[in-house]
C-alpha cells in the first residue's frame, strides 16, 4: 500500500521545506507539494509536523557478552524495536570477537545470524580484541565479506602499540574506518589498583580512576597514526573538553579523525556519581563536568563532532547490583536507543540548533560517512523510506516503564522534553509505536 505524508515540513539536510511526500515499493517516490493520492494509498496528515529521515545510531551493543552474569539484556529482537519505537531506523553493531579463537569473519557471520530477528535496519563494524599473526589476513577475509569499519578498544591492556599501528595501517589500506575507544588501560589499571588498595571503592571514585587527560593521551597517539598512515578514524563516545579541542586542531592540519558523543556525555555530569545508586548510571569513559558538557555542545553546534551515538549497552538493575561491591567490579553500559532522538530534539531545540543540522547529526552524517547515502539517511527521490515525524507540541516525560528497552531503569527517568515521535516509518511501512512515553499537553 502507498503512504501519502501531506502538509509536512520536511527536514532536509541544508532547509526545511513545506512538501507532501509520496511514498511507493518501499522508497520515496516524489516530493513536492499538493500531491494527489493514488489508489489504495494511506494518507498521514503531518501539519504543524517535522519530517525527519530515519535515525542512525552508529554505535549499540545487543547481546554483548562481557562474561558471567555480564550479558548486555537487550536482544537485538528487543532492542531494535525499541529503536524503532524512537525513530531509529537503521543501527551498528559490533562483530566482536568473543569466541576462544574467532576470526574476524567468524564473528561477523556469527553476529549476522544472531541479528536475523532484528526489526531494523542493522550494520556491524567489525570488533578486533586479539593481536595474531594473521591479522591483516583477517581484516581482509571481513572486509571482503562486507565489514568496512573495525573497532579497537585502547581501554584494553591487550591492546598496545604494535596492535593499534598494524590494524589503522591495514585499515587505511583498505579505505575502512577505524573506530577506536580512547582511554589509556595499563595507567586505568594501576589508578584503579591504587584506589582499590585505598579503600576507596564507590562509584565516586570512578573519575579518579579514568580522568579526561586519559582519553586526550590516547586519543594523540591514534591521531598521529592515522595522520602518518593515511586512515579514517572515528573516535567513539567522545566525552571531555580538552579531547575535543584536539579533535578540532587535528582536523585543521588535514587529520582524517571524526568524532560522536552521546546523549548521556551531553546532559549528565559527574556529579551522578555521589547518588547512593550512582552504580546503576555507569558507562565508560565517565561522566566529566559542567565545562565538559558545554564544550561538546559548542563542538557539535560547529559540527566538529559530527554524529549522535548512544552507546546503547542496558543491564537490569540485578545485574548492577550484583557486581556494586566495588567500581573496580561494575557492570558498565547504559540504555538509550530509544529516547536518543526525541531527548536530542528537545534539547537541541533549546540551544537554538536549526533542523537541517539536528537532521545531519541524527543521520545524513552518519549515512555519508559509512557509504550507505543517499538509499538510507536521506529524505530524496528514490532514497528508502525511513522516516520519522515529530510532532513539537506538547511535552514527553520519559521513563523506563513504558518502553520497549530490556530495562528496568533510565538515566534520564522522569525528564520532561518537547514533543513527540507521532510516527515512524520504516522501509515503507508505517511501524506500531506502542509509545515508549507518557505525553503532557
Amino acid at each position: 500500500m502507498a503512504i501519502l505524508i501531506k502538509n509536512g515540513k520536511v527536514v532536509l539536510e541544508d532547509k526545511v521545506i513545506h512538501a507532501d511526500i509520496l511514498i511507493q515499493k518501499n522508497k520515496i517516490f516524489r516530493i513536492a507539494e499538493n500531491i494527489r493520492p493514488v489508489k489504495k494509498c494511506e494518507i498521514i496528515d503531518a501539519s504543524r509536523k517535522y519530517i525527519f529521515p530515519g535515525a542512525i545510531d552508529p554505535h549499540t551493543h545487543h547481546e554483548l557478552n562481557l562474561g558471567k552474569g555480564r550479558m548486555s539484556s537487550d536482544t537485538f529482537e528487543s532492542g531494535t524495536a525499541a529503536a524503532l519505537a524512537g525513530g531509529v531506523t537503521t543501527i551498528f553493531d559490533f562483530a566482536h570477537q568473543e569466541l576462544p579463537g574467532e576470526t574476524l569473519l567468524q564473528a561477523y557471520k556469527r553476529s549476522i545470524a544472531a541479528a536475523e530477528k532484528a526489526n531494523n535496519r542493522i550494520f556491524f563494524h567489525g570488533g578486533i580484541m586479539n593481536l595474531t599473526g594473521d591479522l591483516e589476513e583477517q581484516m581482509n577475509d571481513a572486509y571482503r565479506a562486507g565489514v568496512k569499519s573495525f573497532k579497537v578498544y585502547t581501554n584494553s591492556i591487550k591492546v598496545n602499540s604494535e596492535f593499534l599501528f598494524r590494524v589503522i595501517k591495514k585499515a587505511g589500506q583498505l579505505k575502512a574506518k577505524v573506530l577506536i575507544h580512547c582511554e589509556d588501560a595499563l595507567i586505568i589499571e594501576y589508578l584503579k589498583k591504587q584506589l582499590h588498595l585505598k579503600n576507596k571503592r564507590g562509584c565516586r571514585y570512578i573519575p579518579a580512576s579514568r580522568p579526561d587527560f586519559l582519553e586526550y593521551y590516547s586519543l594523540i597517539s591514534v591521531a598521529a597514526l592515522a595522520e602518518h598512515l593515511g586512515a579514517e578514524v572515528y573516535i567513539v563516545h567522545l566525552s571531555s573538553a580538552i579531547s575535543a579541542d584536539f579533535i578540532k586542531e587535528a582536523r585543521a592540519r588535514g587529520v582524517k579523525i571524526k568524532a560522536e558523543t552521546c546523549p548521556q556525555y551531553l546532559l549528565l555530569t559527574d556529579e551522578v556519581y555521589s547518588k547512593k545508586d550512582g552504580f546503576l548510571y555507569t558507562c565508560t569513559p565517565p561522566f566529566r563536568k559542567k565545562k565538559d558538557t558545554e564544550k561538546l555542545w559548542e563542538m557539535l553546534k560547529k559540527e566538529i563532532i559530527e554524529f549522535i551515538a548512544t552507546d546503547h549497552c542496558p543491564f537490569l538493575k540485578s545485574q548492577k547490583i550484583e557486581f556494586s561491591d566495588s567500581f573496580v567490579n561494575y557492570v558498565y553500559g547504559l540504555p538509550g536507543i530509544q529516547f536518543s532522538p526525541l531527548i536530542m530534539i528537545s534539547e537541541m531545540r533549546k540551544r537554538k540548533f536549526e533542523f537541517p543540522l539536528i537532521s545531519r547529526l541524527l543521520s545524513v552524517n552518519a549515512s555519508r560517512y559509512f557509504g550507505l547515502y543517499p538509499e538510507i539517511g536521506a529524505i530524496r527521490e528514490g532514497s528508502k523510506a525511513d522516516l520519522f515525524i515529530y510532532n513539537p507540541a506538547g511535552k514527553t516525560v520519559l521513563s523506563y516503564r513504558n518502553w520497549k528497552i530490556n530495562s528496568d531503569f533510565n538515566q534520564f527517568e522522569g525528564w520532561s522534553v518537547s514533543g513527540n515521535i507521532s510516527t515512524v516509518i520504516f522501509d515503507g511501512c508505517i511501524c506500531k509505536l506502542n509509545t515508549n512515553t507518557s505525553e503532557k499537553n
